[in-house]
């Protein structure tokens, strides 16, 4: 089984998805720096996956020779180039993978990275560390869920590319085995659809534009 363990969106200060976040009333999960990538992030966990936002706070670590081919710096510098990430947990993705070593992970440790990822209009896809859902792996934690903001669970992701950017393999695997829903649009967009306290949906949008 492979489920979506979190995505990421590489935002710049005057990014509106900050206005979007406190709008929707998302409630602080946590902050990690990545010593030797070159980054920093703020995650907002649900019951079954979390959303992150990651800015670059050194460019020589992100273009270092660990990091550089996970295209992080061009991401978040490149019009056009695809600024999202998506990680899934469990089985393995059919599709080819690098090993992604950077220095924050334990020594010989590593994350499988999409080949198909080398390709800047496509989203970062990678093998999250982390085997369980946020709200087995934080249980018992003082790290706040967004059940603290009255939802629970993400219930669908559909992710829209730009029509003149057809989508991977790793994609359209991702799309066949989890909540993903892949569709065409003007560009690069996550929407969300969460459950509430209440039972009713609600829908989160986020643009890379």
């Amino acid at each position: 089984m492979i489920e979506i363990d979190h995505l990421f969106l590489l935002v710049h200060e005057d990014s509106d998805a900050w206005t979007r976040i406190d709008q929707a009333g998302f409630v602080e999960s946590y902050r990690r720096q990545h010593p030797g990538q070159g980054t920093e992030n703020v995650c907002y966990c649900f019951d079954n996956l979390y959303l992150e936002l990651l800015w670059l706070t050194d460019t020589q670590q992100a273009t270092s020779r660990p990091i550089a081919r996970t295209k992080l710096f061009e991401r978040s510098s490149t019009p056009r180039a695809c600024p999202f990430g998506i990680a899934y947990r469990g089985d393995d993705l059919s599709t080819p993978h690098w090993p992604y070593r950077p220095p924050y992970l334990a020594a010989g440790a590593s994350l499988p990275v999409a080949t198909d990822s080398d390709d800047l209009a496509q989203p970062l896809i990678f093998k999250s560390p982390h085997g369980i859902a946020p709200i087995l792996r934080e249980s018992g934690s003082e790290v706040p869920l967004q059940r603290a903001a009255g939802m629970t669970a993400a219930t669908r992701i559909t992710f829209r590319l730009p029509r003149s950017v057809p989508p991977s393999d790793s994609l359209l695997e991702l799309e066949q085995r989890t909540i993903l829903e892949l569709e065409p649009g003007a560009s690069y967009e996550f929407i969300l659809e969460i459950q509430t306290a209440h039972g009713q949906p609600l829908n989160f949008q986020l643009s890379g534009a």
